[in-house]
Formats: structure tokens, C-alpha cells, sequence
């Protein structure tokens, strides 16, 4: 067993990497008596409910262990259901285990009464109850998993008292008829449908009436004998100490094993470079993934990239085949074939991995591929192993699995769904400049990369995301509860959102008596649904006909994806509300394969909340708020978005008009007008990493003639899952939090620790272990604008930048900004969901502004962040780098002072003003938020504009000293303010 603080897709050899985020509450009706659902699969143990004293424990079904242990009240490191050990009751018989990487438990074994929720099936049976475990927790966190159910034989087992075992307990009863155990697991995608069958009381038939009997050569793990492997046919060379003798293992041999805690198939490094090689030659590939920096690291099983299933030639792609010795006269070998639609799949978050990985030379072990393939059942009490078409009888859409026996071939039938379902995709808004065959630009918002190229010798770009990346405007993944909105409203145009962490926050709009769960995207502005003729979606569609307008619209995004559609104008409704109103909506009738926002599966459209400048509609009313706002449905052309973090999106709304004021729990609020009404935009002056200024590049917030608004104003944006920030600032960030001593010992001892400061993975460690005041702050000084604008600073404590995503593993949500690719993205700020999580955001799209308050952080909040605090200190001119070839000075209308330099002033070369101080009869001076200043003295100067002949008299400060980070004068790119 490797540590619980697990990384992406990396598994050992019997503990599940996360529990499934859908669902926590196990069902267990039961297809038959003594049938019980199982959940889990593809990162995680398949997983089971048990009940014991009233109370449900979600477990950990495991074949690779024996014992059934439950949390004893008082277990350190654990939060949920537990047993009180009573000494006098239940015995001072002392039971320990411990594993590989050091982590341990231990406690009493005691005869104890559990059922198997759901079934018949209840008796008293040996458990062991968990006392004490290590701080790297075993098996029972209590937020993914309180313990393990243990299905291997006795001989593995720590427990000594009774039958030893819980299935054995059940079957000296008579609560089971059968020491059998039927094992029916599935893909992901598929989860809803898995079982396991204790007793075998409901035999299974599989669409195959081919099934391989094979005899354990040991019976402990449910061990196999492997013969051969294959690739692609082809045989593979086995390590000469591939199921070597032993007096280290159980029976004598380094035998194989299946086991169901096993997320990938591990395998020893000749089968698996094999594989490789052929994967890599084969040509099946998407180029999205053969193109990357992260080629490599993908085949190997380091990371997963979210790239569409549809785009791989699974046809080309090579098979594997493994060889058993099945021990039966009548059947010497079995073969079992898995199809490349086995050994790459998606996990719960759409991300495609390739699951077989390399394990120990001496023994390959067939994990959850194999089990989400086959059906097994074990007879425990003769040794036998029996497997069949599973659940990839469902499927399956291809020939594989196969099962080859001397008794013929098993094969699925074919069936026309998809074996599994991508996510929602990255997608970004700028252009992107080629380069050559070679990676253009590794920023990311929010998990591994972002990574963008175009290849020289086709000219074609590529763009392709890594884990858990998102981009500055569209959203990764829907959270996998809360995928409809719930939308019973808090007020009549109150209407509750899902999402957050690591999507765009989600509403639901009512069209043509259909309910579509679009993201919020204050990013946008448009209002796009789905057509029922569009490509690459399953899900609620509208009818579309020419009658309704045939004004084309389009969208395209730098990764190449993009759709099309007409314009068209409809009823649409916010459900849950008395909000109704045509609009005018996309309809959207093509998408490229990898869908921008509408799959079916997690989202169906967009719901824009930007300004009409953004919109591809251009007939009036061009937004869905104008719509509302035009037709008298809202007072106030306003929307109020009140996110919250994952563990408190339940508490989560969107206010369109804001119909109902918040009251936030601190009376203090920031009122911004914005630089510019395109996006949410805002003028960041600095920022602050545990109170310690960091210097901005020069580049930061920058004239350009490719913005809207002529600057690269930063914005806060409800669909990017991170806060991306200049690379200088984030690396000053990344080394307070590494110098801090905050951090617990799973992460920065986990060999993952650059990856997680950079964002790349999510670990699965407690949130109790961090010491959160050692950790810095992070702070944004924000001009409020207008005509006397002020510095208002927004502080985020580490509890709103490092929080736990849906299946309790950890993130660091903070990226370098990606919106511009070039070597240096240094352009803004976005402020995304974890700001929103933390604030509450009013914006008027009439005035054009932004008030700010204290948000769902009022109910989940423990250290006094986030907070706002304003000033009276004047905000001066935005940050400027304005490249001029001679002296110059700049307009400037968040000042009001004209300032020339004197002759004597310091840290500045360029033209000067031939005066003393002296001449002055009153001295001046002037502070700015980032601590730079000067000082001089005023005085009358005749003046003019370059090019205007008409010179006046009037008061000018002449500039004596300024401080060594000039504010606004260098000589070089400019010389004054006025």
C-alpha cells in the first residue's frame, strides 16, 4: 500500500486513490436478496455499504484483503460513523496491520453484528475496531471511506478469533448458503450499474456463454498463474523472475492476482514498454496528445488530458492479451483480451488515462480495467475462479473484451452508445501565434497545463488540456452532484447555482417546455442553446427551423474548437423564478468534437452575463439581461452572483436585477467602476503576499490595441476555476507557502510538492493537517475608479485559495495568467471562483460597476479572511508603461496634479525643468499605494500640449525626489503625469 496522499491517477497495489464523487450515500435495494450496488471504480475501490450499530459505513471493497475493519469512536485522524469499543463487551484481544510506506492501524478484534445494507444478509462476524491508525490514514478518512470490507481468504487475515472472516462468518450461520462471492464491476460511466452478489444467490448471465473456470494455484489473493502475454498479438518476453519461487509469498511463488482495489492494471516494465512502443507507432493517437509536452508522461500513467474519446482510432490501436493457466484439464489456458477501449478510459472528470501501468517484475496484478470488463465470481471454499463478460456487455462497442477458452470465443455484442463521456473543455478567447512545432505556452488555471502549438510542417495549431486546466473563460467540468440546478428559488428572481471549484457555476433556463443547466459566464455574453441537429451532444435540444431567422453566428476558440449556429428569438425562462422574456439566443446547430460547453452530459449551453460588446448576437436586445431588463422583467439592469465554495455550494445563488439585496456579516463593501464594460474589469495597482509587496511586470496591465478598452485590464471572471496571476507574483506566492511551514508533511514530503505549487495535481490529504496561520495572505490593491478613486484591498486567506475539490483532494488555486501566450503572460489578473467564493459581486451593467462585499465566507470562514478594507488613500494614475521614443507625458484622469521633473531630481534621466526649490514659495508631496513617492514644491510655469500653440500659466509640482521605484517618471518611457 502506497501513502493515501495520492496523486492523479498513480495507484498502488490494494488502496483506492478517492471515493467517486457521486455516490456518497451507497444505494443498496439490491437487485436480488443479497445483491448490494457497489460504487467507486476507475481511481478508487469499488465500494459497499455495511450498517453496524445503526450507523452506515461506506467501505472499501476489497479482494486483496481479509479482515473487515470499522472506526472505533476516538480513531485520531477521522471524521464520521463509528463504534464505541467496549473493553468489557467486546475483549482486549489486540489486532495491527501495517503496509509498505510505513502507514499502519491497529485495535481490537471483536465478534460484532453488521449487515450488508440493503440485503438480508446480518450477523455477528469478526470485525476489527480501529483504534488508532497513522496520521497517512489507511483506509478511513471518513470523508471518501470509513473502512474496509475484506473478500481475500483467511490466511491474509490480521483478525485470529472466530471464522475470521466476514464471509466465512456469514456462511457458518447460514445467512449464506454458498461461499461464493460474485464481483460485477464497471467503468465510471457505467458505476450505476455494479454489484457484488455475497452468497452468489443471483447468478449471473452474461451475454457470452463462455466462461473460464480457473483454479487459484494459492488460495490468499484470488492468485492466477499467467502463462504469456501479448501485444497486439504479438508475444511479449516475461522477466526471468516473473512468478519466481519464493519464501517470501504466500504459496511459494510470486503469483499473480486480481484485486479490486487496484485502480490500473500494473504489469512488469518489458510487457509495458512493449505496450507503449505499440501505442506509440500505431497511429491512433490524437495529435492533441502525441503533440504535447506531456506525451511521455501520459503513456506511462503520470497524468490524464482531457482530449475527446472520439478522437482516438481505437481500430489502430493495439490489444493485450493475457495468457492464464486455468489448472483445469478441461480448459488449459483461458485468454483474456482487453481492447484499448479497456486500458484508456475517462474518469469521473472526463480526463483519459491510460490504465495499465508498470508494476513489480515478478507478478502482474489485474485490477479495476479487468473487473470493470469481466464478471468474477470466486468459490471460496474450492479455490476457483470464474469469469465472464461483464459489464462491458453494456458497453462495449467494439469486440473486446474477448474470452478465448477451448471451449470458443466470447465477445460483447455491439452496442451504439459511447463507452464513456468527456467532459466540458477548455477554450480560450486570444489569439495564439505560431511556433513552430514546439510548446507555445504551459499556463493554466486551474490543474496540470494548458498547453497550445502549431506544427510548421501542416500549419495546424493544437491546444490541449491537461487534469484539471481551465482557461480564462470556459469552464472544465460540471462538480458530479448538483448537475441539475436546483432552482426553488430564494426570492421570486433568486435561482440557486451548482458548480464552483472547478467549473463555471451552473443556472437552469427554461426554452420550448425544456429545462437546459448552463454555465453562468460572466466572461460572456451571449445566451447559447443547443440545436437538435447538433453534432457531438446527447442531452435537451431545441427544435430548429428556418422560419425562426437564418442570421449565422459563429465562435471560435484557440484551441480550434468552436460552433455555429443561427440567431434566433424565443421565450426563455430562468427556472425556479417568475423571470420570462423573448430573447434573442444562439441556437447552436454545429460544435467541433470536442465540445466548448455543451455535451449533454454535464452542461447544455451558456448563459452570457458580460457586455454587449462581447456578444456575437447583434440585433437589440443583444444579451439575455438586456432581454429582461427591456421587457420590464428586472427594475435594475443588476445580477448578484453569491458563489461558494464546493462544500457550500448548496448555499450558492445568482440574483438577476438583484431583487433582494444581501446583507453581508461585515458592513463593509467596495463600489468599482470598471475601466472598461466589456468583461468585469478591473484596475489591480498591487499585490501583497503576506503583507510583503511583489514588484509587477512591466508589461502588467498594458496599453494594447488588441483589448477592448485599449489595456489589458484584469477582470474577474465567474467561469475561471482559479485566480491567475503575473508569474512573478505567483512564484513569490509559491515560495511563502513553501518557506511558511504551513504545510503538512503528505505534501511536501510527497515528491509531489512542485507539481501541487504549481497547480498540476490535487492530493488527497486532510484539511485539519495544514497549519493555516503559518500560511500567508494574498492581496489585491483595486482602484475604485471614477472621478476621486481610492485603493480598496481584497485579502484572501489560505483557506479561500487552497481548498478541497469534490472528492476531498486538495489544490493550490492559483495559475499563471494564460489569456495572452507568449514566453512572459504577464498581462492581468483574473479573480475567479475562488474570489467569487469568497465575495459577493453586484454588477451594474448600466453604471457600469461592481460593488463588493463579504460573501458565502460568512458562513464557512474560521480565520477571519477574506476581508475588504478600504482607505481614503487616492488611487493616482493606473499603472502605465507607455513606450514613447523621446520624453512624453501622460493624461491622466485618476489625478489631479501636473508634475515636472526638477534638474536635481534622483532615478531619472530625460529632459528637466531648470528651476530650484527655491523658487517655490509652497513644498508638496504625494504617496501612492505601493509605497513610491515624491516630493517638491509648486510653481507657475507656462505650459502647453505638444502640437498647440496656446501656452497658459499654471501651477505645476516641479519634482525634486522620488523614491527609488519611480512612480511615474524614469526618463525613459515617460516623464510626467497631469
Amino acid at each position: 500500500m502506497i501513502s493515501t496522499a495520492l496523486i492523479a491517477l498513480v495507484s498502488s497495489e490494494r488502496v483506492a486513490i478517492s471515493l467517486p464523487t457521486e455516490p456518497y450515500d451507497i444505494i443498496g435495494n439490491g437487485i436480488g436478496k443479497q445483491l448490494s450496488s457497489i460504487s467507486g471504480g476507475f481511481t478508487t475501490c469499488f465500494l459497499a455499504s455495511l450498517t453496524a450499530n445503526s450507523q452506515t459505513f461506506i467501505v472499501q471493497v476489497d479482494t486483496g484483503s481479509s479482515d473487515t475493519v470499522l472506526p472505533a469512536t476516538g480513531l485520531n485522524n477521522y471524521i464520521g460513523s463509528t463504534i464505541a469499543y467496549n473493553p468489557n463487551t467486546m475483549g482486549t484481544s489486540s489486532v495491527t496491520d501495517t503496509y509498505g510506506d510505513g502507514s499502519y492501524w491497529s485495535g481490537y478484534q471483536t465478534q460484532y453484528t453488521v449487515t450488508v445494507t440493503g440485503t438480508n444478509i446480518s450477523a455477528a462476524v469478526p470485525i476489527a475496531l480501529m483504534t488508532s491508525q497513522s496520521t497517512n490514514v489507511v483506509f478511513a478518512d471518513g470523508s471518501y471511506s470509513n473502512g474496509l470490507l475484506g473478500l481475500g481468504f483467511p490466511i491474509l487475515s490480521a483478525i485470529t478469533i472466530g471464522s475470521r472472516t466476514v464471509v466465512d462468518g456469514y456462511l457458518s450461520q447460514n445467512v449464506i448458503s454458498k461461499n461464493q462471492v460474485g464481483i460485477y464491476g464497471c467503468p465510471y460511466s457505467q458505476i450505476q450499474n455494479a454489484w457484488m452478489d455475497i452468497g452468489n444467490t443471483a447468478p449471473y448471465s452474461s451475454c457470452s456463454n463462455i466462461v473460464a473456470t480457473i483454479n487459484m494455484p494459492y488460495k490468499s489473493y484470488y492468485n492466477i498463474n499467467i502463462q504469456g502475454i501479448q501485444i497486439g498479438g504479438v508475444a511479449v518476453s516475461l522477466p526471468s523472475t516473473f512468478q519466481s519461487s519464493t519464501t517470501y509469498n504466500y504459496g511459494g511463488y510470486y503469483w499473480s492476482f486480481m484485486d479490486t482495489c487496484n485502480s490500473a492494471i500494473n504489469l512488469p516494465s518489458t510487457v509495458v514498454n512493449s505496450l507503449i512502443s505499440a501505442i506509440k507507432s500505431s497511429g491512433g493517437l490524437p495529435i492533441s496528445i502525441t503533440y504535447s509536452a506531456y506525451y511521455n508522461a501520459w503513456l506511462t500513467g503520470q497524468v490524464r488530458m482531457a482530449v475527446s474519446l472520439s478522437s482516438f482510432q481505437w481500430a489502430l490501436l493495439p490489444n493485450i492479451s493475457i495468457i492464464v493457466n486455468t489448472g483445469d484439464s478441461t480448459q488449459s489456458a483461458a485468454t483474456f483480451v482487453l481492447g484499448p477501449q479497456q486500458y484508456i478510459q475517462a474518469d469521473e472528470n472526463g480526463y483519459v488515462g491510460i490504465m495499465i501501468t508498470a508494476g513489480y517484475d515478478q507478478y502482474a496484478v489485474l485490477g479495476l480495467p479487468f473487473f470493470s470488463a469481466y464478471y468474477v465470481l470466486v468459490d471460496r471454499n474450492s479455490g476457483q475462479l470464474q469469469v465472464s463478460l461483464g459489464c462491458s456487455c453494456l458497453y462495449s462497442t467494439s469486440n473486446y473484451p474477448k474470452i478465448i477458452t477451448s471451449n470458443g470465443v466470447g465477445t460483447p455484442s455491439k452496442n451504439s452508445s459511447s463507452a464513456t463521456k468527456t467532459k466540458s473543455y477548455t477554450t480560450q478567447t486570444a489569439s495564439v501565434a505560431s511556433a513552430n512545432s514546439t510548446l507555445m505556452s504551459n499556463s493554466n488555471s486551474s490543474g496540470i497545463f494548458t498547453a497550445n502549438w502549431t506544427n510548421s510542417s501542416n500549419g495546424i495549431h493544437s491546444s490541449v488540456v491537461f487534469r484539471l486546466v481551465s482557461s480564462d473563460r470556459i469552464s472544465i467540468t460540471i462538480p458530479d452532484s448538483n448537475v441539475e440546478a436546483v432552482s426553488a428559488g430564494i426570492a421570486k428572481q433568486i435561482s440557486t447555482m451548482g458548480g464552483g471549484y472547478k467549473t463555471c457555476y451552473l443556472a437552469s433556463l427554461t426554452a420550448q417546455s425544456k429545462t437546459f443547466n448552463v454555465q453562468v459566464d460572466t466572461g460572456s455574453s451571449d445566451t447559447v442553446l443547443p440545436a437538435s441537429i447538433l453534432n457531438n451532444y446527447t442531452g435537451p435540444s431545441l427544435t430548429y427551423s428556418s422560419s425562426m431567422g437564418t442570421t449565422s453566428l459563429a465562435d471560435h476558440y484557440a484551441d480550434t474548437s468552436y460552433w455555429s449556429g443561427y440567431q434566433v428569438s424565443m421565450v426563455i425562462g430562468v427556472t425556479g423564478t417568475s423571470l420570462s422574456t423573448t430573447a434573442n439566443v444562439a441556437l447552436m446547430t454545429q460544435q467541433s468534437t470536442n465540445p466548448i460547453f455543451a455535451d449533454g452530459s454535464n452542461s447544455n449551453g451558456l448563459v452570457g452575463l458580460g457586455f454587449p460588446i462581447l456578444a456575437a448576437i447583434q440585433s437589440s436586445p443583444q444579451t439575455i439581461m438586456d432581454a429582461f431588463y427591456a421587457s420590464g422583467q428586472i427594475s435594475q439592469k443588476q445580477v448578484a452572483i453569491h458563489g461558494c465554495p464546493y462544500s457550500q455550494v448548496s448555499q450558492a445563488y445568482i440574483d438577476i436585477g438583484n431583487t433582494s439585496p444581501y446583507q453581508s456579516c461585515s458592513n463593509v463593501s467596495a463600489t468599482i467602476t470598471m475601466p472598461y464594460k466589456s468583461y468585469y474589469t478591473v484596475d489591480v495597482r498591487a499585490v501583497y503576499v503576506g503583507g510583503n509587496l511583489v514588484s509587477l511586470p512591466s508589461s502588467f496591465q498594458s496599453f494594447t490595441t488588441n483589448q477592448y478598452g485599449g489595456r489589458y485590464w484584469s477582470f474577474m471572471d465567474s467561469c475561471n476555476s482559479d485566480i491567475s496571476l503575473p508569474q512573478s507574483v505567483l512564484y513569490a506566492l509559491q515560495t511563502a507557502v513553501q518557506n511558511s511551514g504551513g504545510l503538512p508533511l503528505q505534501i511536501t514530503t510527497s515528491g509531489y510538492l512542485t507539481q501541487w505549487l504549481n497547480s498540476e495535481v490535487r492530493i488527497s490529504v486532510s484539511s485539519n493537517s495544514f497549519i493555516w496561520s503559518a500560511l500567508p495572505t494574498l492581496a489585491f490593491n483595486v482602484s475604485t475608479g471614477g472621478l476621486n478613486p481610492t485603493i480598496v484591498q481584497f485579502v484572501l486567506g489560505p483557506q479561500q485559495y487552497i481548498q478541497a475539490d469534490s472528492s476531498g483532494y486538495c489544490k493550490l488555486l492559483l495559475t499563471l495568467d494564460g489569456f495572452i501566450v507568449s514566453s512572459s503572460p504577464d498581462y492581468y489578473v483574473v479573480l475567479g471562483l475562488p474570489f467569487f467564493s469568497a465575495f459577493h459581486v453586484v454588477a451594474d451593467l448600466n453604471a457600469g460597476q461592481l460593488a463588493v462585499s463579504i460573501g458565502c465566507a460568512c458562513s464557512y470562514s474560521t480565520d477571519g479572511n477574506p476581508k475588504i478594507v478600504t482607505s481614503n488613500t487616492s488611487a493616482g494614475a493606473p499603472i502605465t508603461n507607455v513606450q514613447s521614443a523621446g520624453a512624453s507625458s501622460y493624461k491622466d484622469t485618476g489625478s489631479s496634479d501636473t508634475a515636472l521633473p526638477g534638474h536635481a531630481i534622483n532615478n531619472f534621466s530625460g529632459p528637466t525643468i531648470p528651476l530650484n526649490i527655491t523658487d517655490t514659495s509652497e513644498k508638496i508631496f504625494n504617496v501612492y499605494a505601493d509605497g513610491s513617492s515624491w516630493t517638491g514644491g509648486a510653481i507657475l510655469l507656462d505650459i502647453a500640449l505638444d502640437n498647440i500653440d496656446n501656452y497658459t500659466s499654471a501651477p505645476v509640482g516641479l519634482i525634486t525626489s522620488q523614491s527609488t521605484n519611480p512612480t511615474f517618471i524614469d526618463g525613459h518611457s515617460y516623464t510626467t503625469t497631469g
